[in-house]
């Protein structure tokens, strides 16, 4: 049973976690990755999970290497390619060989996936607009200004890709 010590030190940490900066852009995060797949899946893209989105987000307009993908991803070239994978199977992306380099693949988005990426912006720019109706304009441009100040101050875009498991060969 707890103690009053447990209930107030609960208490303590669950209105620290309620403040905490980390704490709220991972539920913003929650909330608009929950709202960008509902409105996939009203547009026809019932096929699409997050972490496919999670790929798709960090593949280059022009096409990209899977490797540099998966840099961007922070994800395992695994991982990555077992996702391109499943996106190839559903039609949104192509994985070509990379002419200058046998071993390397390139991944482009097809007439489906372009589909795709036009969709998500779309719904992402309805629930921006729908932030703007709730915080005011003022307010949603401080807090894209805060935001791309901090990515920028952290360097937040220089992510490293974690280290392949063991015994895994490069899809």
């Amino acid at each position: 049973m707890p103690t009053s010590i447990h209930k107030r030190r609960e208490k303590l940490l669950a209105e620290a976690r309620n403040k905490n900066l980390r704490q709220l852009l991972l539920r913003a995060t929650r909330a608009l990755n929950g709202l960008l797949l509902d409105g996939l899946k009203t547009r026809g893209h019932d096929d699409v999970r997050l972490t496919h989105c999670a790929l798709l987000a960090n593949l280059d307009l022009d096409g990209d290497s899977l490797s540099g993908l998966a840099a961007r991803a922070n994800m395992t070239k695994q991982a990555a390619g077992q996702l391109a994978k499943e996106l190839q199977t559903r039609g949104y992306i192509v994985l070509k060989k990379d002419p200058r380099d046998a071993r390397s693949r390139t991944v482009c988005f097809t007439n489906a996936g372009w589909t795709l990426m036009m969709d998500s912006f779309k719904i992402v720019e309805d629930v921006e607009e729908r932030c703007s109706q709730v915080l005011g304009d003022q307010t949603m441009d401080g807090l894209r200004t805060g935001l791309a100040a901090f990515i920028g101050a952290y360097g937040v875009d220089q992510a490293v890709a974690p280290e392949p498991s063991a015994g895994l060969e490069e899809a």
